[in-house]
């Protein structure tokens, strides 16, 4: 009996332990953290999924919407819960395209309870997977980026990767202003392991990034690339490059690749450098449109607009080398001015004024105009160009007076053609109007910024009136006229360079042609480039008509009056009323009278029944003509007269 009594008080004492033990374990599992089964726990009943949120719009100058994020569905596996992964994975390889195998190692991954399968599905896909009803197979709603103007601006514009991040153009430049922050959603699951939340709408409908209004015009941009796409079909050319600049700011109104891509499909591009922005990261050989500031550098040298340069009867030897006129159609005067140089685009007289002027003072003129340095525009990728350091040979000093041996991107070559068009001041380009707070309405406006004044304002008045008789009768760039406007600018044919043999290539040209419209009150500046072109290279016939449509569609939008008018339609001013703005054809004799500071009526007067073709423009009282008093009568009988 008595072994009988320890034994059960044995057992008791070890039952009352092992009670003990366990109430102080649950206590324990109660009151205090256990990372272990915290972890199964969350393993089984929780999962953390990363959801990207909207990010913020882009629109153009005018409110347009260009890039905005909308709801797509994308699909998950659950392979915890999948039960048959070989028959699904084969029926989502043929319904979504994609490699069975791929799908079949994430449907047999036991360990994950949250797969990817695919990201946003398109909406037959969704209706599709849904038919199947799939256990284990579940659906997100996820934000995508989508892109209004399709192909129109993609090289501005860029795209963004599956997450949302952006990698090209204003999309990656701008991507922490645009882009909200990731945000981690913890889904919880039942007993049996199922999601009990899986719609993301909330989360991802709020916008955590900041708005951002480009400088463009959508609708001068789409214009401006129709016209460009046109002339690179006909001239059977490999690409092209257009820009418009507002001349008050420098702002970017349209810019132009082409060819270009659609930004909602970025993969499916077959060059991709076609996804670059050319107008900012290429340079080119800018051809004569150069000379403009060979004149310029020229005329702050001190040197007389009226000077005339022998033009070697069309063959000019230097440095053991021969320069001939690229552009000539109609045989013209030995002796030429600054204007006519221009006008007639004479290589010769350019080499022959750069010598005269000197590589120093050469150089140090390109320089302030910007060639050779970065623009400063907010962009990835821009390049600087190349503006060789001295010293200059003679051949080098000649070559780069009329664009060659010199590289500079498009948006350089506009900016400082806006320099002279606004009256002498050299600004910084810009595409970014402003950005806005979605949530407050705060906004960030960007102002222009001057860099540095590179002309006194009569010295950009006259390099304007001189850039006028380009767009005249006689001159190359003739078919840049628009009706109704004056017309200032600049052709531009240069040989393309071989990079691989160096020297340059036969028969392979850039075409161009620059210029602000209107020239008295200048208010756009537009370039057109044409790489490559097979069928009618020159610019006169070829980049010249694309600039003049582009400038009349662009004033016309604007709402600006034109303000030349036909003999038929000229009527004198009457009681001192402000006489119109015309173009005439008069009369005159052998050298150019001094009509400055007289009224139109007393030039009208002064030069009756003579033999000239007169442009006048402006009213009160002549500031000035081109060409200037006392000069000799150019072939074409035409001179302009400039009223202030």
């Amino acid at each position: 009996m008595k072994l009988i009594k320890h034994r059960m008080l044995f057992v008791m004492y070890f039952i009352g332990l092992s009670f003990c033990i366990l109430i102080i374990r649950s206590a324990s599992l109660q009151l205090f953290p256990q990372d272990r089964l915290t972890q199964l726990k969350e393993r089984l009943f929780e999962t953390t999924v990363k959801v990207t949120p909207r990010r913020g719009v882009i629109y153009d100058r005018y409110g347009k919407e260009l890039a905005i994020s909308t709801s797509s569905q994308s699909l998950f596996a659950d392979p915890y819960k999948v039960k048959e992964p070989y028959y699904i994975a084969k029926k989502l390889s043929s319904s979504l395209k994609l490699s069975r195998k791929k799908i079949l190692s994430k449907l047999l991954n036991k360990k994950r309870r949250f797969m990817w399968l695919k990201r946003h599905l398109t909406a037959q896909e969704v209706k599709m997977v849904k038919s199947f009803k799939f256990e284990g197979i579940h659906f997100i709603k996820e934000s995508k980026r989508f892109y209004t103007k399709g192909d129109s601006l993609s090289q501005v514009l860029g795209f963004t990767d599956i997450d949302g991040h952006g990698l090209e153009g204003i999309e990656k430049k701008y991507d922490d202003i645009l882009q909200g922050e990731e945000q981690r959603v913890l889904v919880k699951r039942d007993a049996r392991g199922r999601p009990l939340f899986a719609d993301f709408t909330p989360f991802i409908s709020q916008v955590s990034g900041f708005d951002v209004y480009l400088t463009i015009d959508s609708d001068l941009q789409f214009y401006f690339e129709k016209e460009l796409y046109k002339a690179v079909r006909l001239s059977k050319a490999e690409s092209a490059m257009g820009l418009v600049l507002s001349v008050d700011n420098s702002e970017v109104l349209a810019m132009i690749n082409v060819p270009n891509y659609d930004p909602n499909y970025p993969n499916k591009v077959e060059n991709k450098n076609d996804r670059r922005n050319r107008v900012i990261t290429d340079v080119f050989e800018p051809g004569s449109v150069l000379k403009t500031f060979t004149v310029i550098s020229a005329i702050q040298s001190g040197l007389a607009p009226s000077k005339k340069y022998f033009t070697h009867n069309g063959k000019f030897h230097i440095g053991g080398k021969i320069i001939k006129e690229a552009e000539v159609k109609k045989k013209f005067d030995p002796f030429l001015n600054m204007t006519e140089i221009l006008s007639y685009s004479s290589n010769i007289g350019a080499s022959v004024m750069a010598i005269d002027i000197g590589a120093e003072k050469l150089r140090r003129s390109l320089s302030s105009f910007g060639f050779g340095q970065k623009t400063g525009i907010a962009f990835q990728g821009e390049s600087k160009g190349k503006l060789r350091k001295l010293p200059w040979r003679p051949i080098e000093t000649a070559t780069i007076s009329f664009g060659h041996g010199v590289s500079s991107t498009a948006l350089q070559v506009a900016n400082a053609y806006a320099s002279i068009a606004n009256g002498g001041f050299l600004k910084r380009p810009r595409m970014i109007k402003q950005i806005r707070n979605p949530y407050n309405g705060e906004e960030k406006v960007f102002k222009e910024e001057v860099i540095r004044q590179v002309l006194e304002e009569d010295e950009a008045q006259t390099i304007t009136l001189m850039l006028t008789s380009v767009t005249e009768e006689n001159g190359t760039g003739f078919q840049a006229v628009v009706p109704g406007y004056l017309t200032a600018g600049k052709t531009g044919t240069a040989q393309k360079v071989d990079l691989e043999k160096g020297g340059y290539k036969d028969s392979e040209y850039i075409s161009s042609f620059i210029g602000f419209i209107p020239a008295h009150k200048p208010k756009y500046v537009v370039y057109v480039v044409i790489d490559g072109a097979k069928d009618n290279f020159y610019a006169s016939t070829l980049a010249a008509p694309v600039f003049s449509k582009v400038s009349s569609y662009a004033v016309r939008k604007a709402g600006l009056s034109p303000i030349l008018f036909k003999e038929k339609d000229f009527i004198l001013a009457q009681n001192n009323k402000k006489e119109q703005k015309v173009e005439r054809t008069l009369a005159f004799a052998n050298q150019i009278p001094n009509l400055k500071g007289l009224t139109l009526r007393e030039v009208l007067s002064k030069v009756q029944n003579k033999g000239l073709n007169l442009k006048i423009y402006g009213s009160n009282r002549v500031i000035r003509t081109i060409p200037f008093a006392g000069e000799p009568i150019p072939p074409s009988k035409t001179i302009t007269i400039i009223l202030n």
